[in-house]
């Protein structure tokens, strides 16, 4: 329900709409380090908003001010993104994550349900089931990962981010997640011990497939706290850009 300011491509966000969203606080890591904006001048202010999505024209500055300090909470556009004038940018990849949250979520339930196997046959059919949705939800995050790094992630690097800021930070790091295999190799090593062991094998595993869920949840909560509000702020001429580096079948979907 956000109003839209047809002079920049989709739309920039209304300050007054922004006021009569909520977010929970959140004052952690590099977004705790941001200066507060009522220590900011009114043009960095504007440009803040600009950058996250917001149209600061004509506005008090009183209430830009608190525009920004909610806007920049890492998880309000992440919340919020559907009543954004530019939800379209990112509304398939934020799908996607809620699928993806889905398939880490059978691994646990299935690791859960052969925890409990009334036999060993049962048990070794379903830690197989436990296998066969880590083999299924890890070929899915092989080229969406590949995505994120050859395509997304490289776009913001090279043509957003500045050097030391939180996208350069975050983005790095993720990048090196997508590269760690720690968990995952936990999960099959719990799989493989359980075929032949006993209760607490099938303990060891359910606490692993739990382990990689929650690395697979605070992952894309990352991605999404670092993106969702620099992208849907993109200029029309940025953005045009970014889709320069989308490439198929991603651009049908991104």
């Amino acid at each position: 329900f956000l109003s839209t300011n047809m002079g920049n491509g989709p739309g920039k966000a209304k300050v007054a709409d922004v006021l009569t969203l909520t977010v929970e606080d959140v004052n952690e890591g590099l977004w705790a380090e941001l200066p507060d904006p009522a220590n900011m001048s009114e043009e960095d202010i504007d440009q803040e908003l600009e950058y996250l999505g917001v149209d600061p024209t004509e506005v008090a500055l009183e209430d830009k001010s608190k525009c920004l300090f909610l806007v920049r909470n890492p998880d309000f556009w992440r919340t919020h993104y559907n009543t954004h004038p530019a939800k379209s940018r990112v509304s398939a990849w934020m799908m996607v994550h809620r699928s993806y949250r889905g398939y880490s979520e059978k691994i646990v339930k299935n690791a859960e349900a052969a925890s409990s196997a009334a036999s060993d046959s049962e048990r070794k059919t379903k830690l197989g089931r436990v296998k066969e949705a880590l083999d299924q939800y890890e070929k899915k995050l092989e080229g969406h990962g590949g995505f994120e790094d050859e395509q997304l992630f490289k776009f913001f690097q090279e043509c957003v981010q500045t050097e030391g800021d939180i996208i350069a930070t975050n983005l790095e790091d993720l990048n090196n997640q997508h590269k760690d295999t720690e968990f995952a190799t936990a999960v099959r090593t719990a799989i493989e011990a359980a075929v032949s062991g006993g209760t607490a094998e099938l303990a060891a595993l359910v606490d692993a497939a739990k382990k990689y869920h929650e690395h697979q949840l605070e992952h894309m909560r990352q991605e999404e706290r670092t993106l969702v509000g620099p992208w849907l702020g993109l200029s029309e001429e940025k953005y045009n850009k970014y889709r320069s580096y989308v490439k198929f079948p991603y651009s049908f979907m991104y």
